[in-house]
């Protein structure tokens, strides 16, 4: 059994259970450094989602599929496994 701490924003039971919507592939957590990188697209006004909407705030953290191509954002606890709101990688 793996042991959860305070930085990780899902829990493993619940990793291993949920799947990208679109790719239907497992999901994991994003680094500290990959969400630096997109949080700097944000602060430049880069960072879209699949609709092309603007993304409103900085990230605090997220999910990313199997091939690195979607990234799901966690908010206020809550992950948006919603297509259309994930960031193209």
């Amino acid at each position: 059994m793996t042991q959860e701490t305070d930085s990780d924003l899902v829990s493993h039971t619940l990793l291993q259970l949920i799947r990208c919507p679109a790719t239907k592939s497992k999901l994991e957590q994003v680094s500290a450094d990959s969400v630096t990188q997109l949080n700097k697209k944000f602060d430049d006004g880069e960072l879209a989602d699949q609709l092309g909407r603007p993304i409103q705030s900085p990230l605090a953290g997220g999910l990313v599929n199997a091939d690195q191509s979607l990234f799901y954002p966690v908010c206020s606890g809550i992950v948006r496994l919603v297509v259309d709101d994930a960031i193209k990688l």
